[in-house]
């Protein structure tokens, strides 16, 4: 019987290949996992160089990799030609002066960059997003069939683990997905909680963490998880339903912990508690130079509204005893 691997996060690895990591699928599990070129030295060359437990661990993860025949390289970033990928794009457009607009921004020094303005220029970002998104479904599709593997076309087999601290919702959530675990915001979470945002680049002077934790546990403190790695938190998420429209804010994942799967399923997560509250719908704001978010949000379905966004601060987080 032929093992059934998970389109979707195939494509999730495909889609973070670099010149400084590595996935592969287990034949026999299906587990998807990436490694970083640095740690495949290590575990090839020098498993016993010193480094702290928590590498360790992952160098370990990684020799066993490489040291079984269970687990499948997949395509790397040269193999994936996004080069290429580009290039097809700009030839699949209607009409002639995007075609040509494409092709010169392609051929010459700052390809890859040029391209991006370009079709920010022609606002045809959307459009790009999902012709890669179908590129590279084709290329896992492709991969997967010529390693003997079934493909499941539905949601990832990884996913996120309820805490029995949290209060209940409808449904079941989905298995774990890296070993991380996701469970409610406790109190002693407040400062490593912080930390992350801190790390991620979330903070803003206007905004005082602290009080932004605050007001949040005194309102459907259900929707504001954490996701932990053994002791370590590393991702966050707060989410809200007013009765009309959930938001989603101070989504983070730990920059170390990055490209692996661990912010899709923690939206997975808070998506799922909004839907058993009755929401229809989920807004958040991104701001605009943030195209790394941009391109996370649009590849887990999100679309950009043509509305305005107005805000209107009624409490200002510096006068005391204000929260």
């Amino acid at each position: 019987m032929k093992t059934t691997v998970s389109l979707r996060e195939v494509v999730d690895a495909l889609d973070i290949e670099s010149d400084e990591m590595s996935s592969y699928v287990n034949r026999s599990t299906a587990q998807v996992i990436t490694i970083t070129h640095e740690d495949r030295r290590l575990a090839e060359d020098d498993p016993d160089a010193d480094m702290p437990d928590w590498q360790r661990d992952v160098v370990a993860e990684a020799r066993k990799v490489l040291e079984s025949k269970d687990w499948l390289e997949l395509p790397s970033k040269f193999d994936i030609n996004e080069w290429e990928i580009m290039d097809r794009f700009g030839q699949s457009l209607s009409k002639a002066a995007e075609r040509a607009k494409i092709a010169d921004a392609i051929h010459g020094n700052g390809a890859f960059r040029n391209f991006k303005g370009t079709i920010r220029r022609l606002g045809i970002e959307e459009a790009w997003y999902a012709y890669r998104q179908r590129a590279l479904e084709d290329i896992a599709r492709e991969w997967l069939a010529e390693h003997g593997l079934e493909v499941d076309e539905g949601r990832p087999a990884s996913g996120v683990a309820q805490d029995s601290a949290c209060p209940p919702v409808a449904e079941q959530p989905i298995a774990p997905v890296n070993d991380m675990q996701v469970r409610c915001f406790e109190d002693s979470d407040e400062a490593p909680v912080i930390r992350l945002w801190e790390r991620c680049g979330l903070l803003r002077p206007w905004n005082d963490p602290s009080k932004d934790i605050a007001r949040k546990k005194r309102m459907q403190r259900e929707l504001f998880l954490v996701g932990t790695i053994g002791d370590e938190i590393v991702a966050s998420v707060m989410g809200g339903y007013d009765g009309h429209r959930g938001w989603v804010n101070y989504l983070a994942v730990d920059p170390d912990r990055r490209r692996q799967g661990l912010a899709s399923a923690l939206m997975t997560e808070v998506e799922r508690r909004l839907r058993a509250l009755g929401c229809a719908k989920i807004n958040l704001q991104v701001r605009r130079d943030n195209s790394e978010a941009i391109s996370f949000y649009q590849r887990i379905g999100f679309k950009e509204d043509d509305v305005v966004s107005l805000g209107k601060r009624l409490v200002r987080d510096d006068e005391k005893g204000r929260v």
